[in-house]
């Protein structure tokens, strides 16, 4: 029995988010973006759904402007068909979507690969901003089940149109 383990010489997107910068340009971004988006799409083509995907869970594999990324930590992880869906509450409070902090709709109905989706959509408003989309003052789960999000004129005022519908798109999701 082995067990073998890539080694990385970088570290994981929250370090460089919590850099004096403390945010990507959009290029690097939408790189980065990118490469979390295919594997995605590769998870949830095999019924994966992360369940905790955020900036301490991408790990970045060269100390570079674009290097390539990888997930971790999969242990909220389920598979979850595209027909069914989780009722329970898993993840990290500021990534989670609306219909997971919504019990009616939670317990209902349930949500499936949105949370990964929706996570997304967070990931990019940090990496281009450099702070969360809801105001620190208020409880953040009320923020997100109103969907209640800050867009001030600094940062945002130098986000491109096509970044800003990204980002729109992705917490539509």
């Amino acid at each position: 029995f082995y067990l073998v383990m890539e080694k990385l010489n970088s570290d994981m997107l929250e370090m460089v988010l919590s850099q004096p910068t403390k945010r990507l340009n959009e290029r690097q971004a939408k790189f980065l973006i990118y490469q979390v988006l295919v594997a995605l799409r590769y998870l949830h083509s095999k019924s994966i759904v992360h369940c905790d995907l955020k900036p301490e869970n991408i790990l970045l594999a060269q100390a570079q402007d674009f290097p390539q990324t990888k997930l971790c930590d999969f242990g909220f992880a389920r598979i979850i068909g595209e027909k069914s869906f989780r009722r329970s509450i898993v993840g990290t409070p500021a990534y989670l979507p609306p219909e997971a902090l919504k019990p009616e709709i939670r317990l209902e109905k349930g949500y499936n690969r949105s949370l990964d989706m929706w996570s997304c959509g967070v990931i990019i408003y940090v990496s281009l901003s450099g702070t969360f989309p809801f105001n620190e003052d208020e409880e953040i789960e009320d923020q997100i089940r109103n969907a209640n999000f800050m867009f001030p004129e600094d940062p945002w005022k130098d986000i491109s149109s096509e970044g800003m519908l990204t980002l729109i798109y992705q917490f539509s999701k």
